[in-house]
């Protein structure tokens, strides 16, 4: 795909998203690379014969939740005391949000309920975004927030096959394909949530990029072996952080090129390689 950004898509970006502004190269280059070295790879997952209730589901997060750091847990159990997590068939798509942004209380989280483990994922993914929410709601947060729930949702698939649910059972590259649907998305010409006349283009076309950063961060972190106290760090200090790269600086690098690479290598390595879940 070519945005090909014209002038006034330009100067709004530039305005509201510096940052991105001044890195359209190396969003280029994500997006390029994306799409030229994913196109035939396919989704191992070929669905769960097992129905995963929403008590099940919530239940389930919040063993995963433990292992990655019992912390978490006072925050999960207030959310569902408070009836904040809602699993249902209604909801198209899933979210963590509130009737008032700036009110924490109102938050919740909403799972269109899939009846399987992505259920699971999904709410450890939303969870994070919950979580990092309660310090603030900095750059840094709407930045790397992606990053974040990407990561942990990755770790809960680690998770939940270390608790012996089958490799069959779980749609362990979810994301991976999402990410893949939404550049589809952003690759249709004349496609409604990509139209160009629309005033929401250059929000989009911004938030398309921090979900493939966010994936490529995550896919970068593994990989390179972050430690998870690291990762659980950021997550906690990230409305913290003063810029973006004191955060990539935690990571080791803020090279796009590298990332991207280094991402892309090991999401091609293990989907050709279907005995390798990370």
């Amino acid at each position: 795909m070519d945005f090909r950004i014209d002038d006034k898509t330009l100067s709004i970006l530039k305005n509201n998203y510096s940052y991105f502004y001044n890195h359209l190269d190396d969003f280029y280059y994500m997006h390029n690379s994306y799409k030229e070295r994913t196109v035939e790879l396919k989704n191992p997952y070929k669905g769960s014969n097992k129905i995963i209730t929403p008590e099940e589901t919530i239940n389930l997060a919040r063993s995963v939740l433990e292992e990655i750091n019992p912390k978490y847990i006072d925050n999960y159990d207030d959310l569902v005391n408070r009836n904040k997590i809602l699993i249902d068939e209604k909801f198209d798509g899933s979210r963590c949000n509130g009737d008032d942004y700036n009110d924490i209380t109102t938050w919740r989280i909403e799972i269109e309920d899939k009846k399987d483990y992505d259920n699971v994922i999904t709410l450890i993914h939303e969870f994070f975004h919950y979580s990092n929410k309660l310090t603030g709601d900095s750059k840094c947060r709407k930045f790397f927030g992606e990053f974040i729930s990407i990561y942990f949702e990755m770790k809960a698939v680690d998770i939940l096959l270390s608790k012996g649910v089958s490799k069959e059972e779980l749609n362990c590259e979810w994301r991976l394909f999402a990410t893949r649907d939404q550049l589809t998305l952003a690759s249709e010409e004349g496609n409604e949530y990509f139209d160009k006349n629309n005033e929401m283009y250059p929000r989009r076309v911004y938030a398309y990029f921090v979900h493939l950063l966010g994936q490529f961060l995550a896919e970068y972190a593994i990989k390179n072996n972050i430690s998870l106290d690291t990762m659980i760090f950021i997550n906690d200090n990230i409305n913290n952080y003063d810029n973006y790269d004191d955060v990539f600086n935690a990571l080791g690098t803020n090279d796009y090129k590298k990332i991207t690479d280094i991402a892309l290598d090991a999401i091609c390595d293990r989907l050709k390689n279907k005995e390798k879940v990370r």
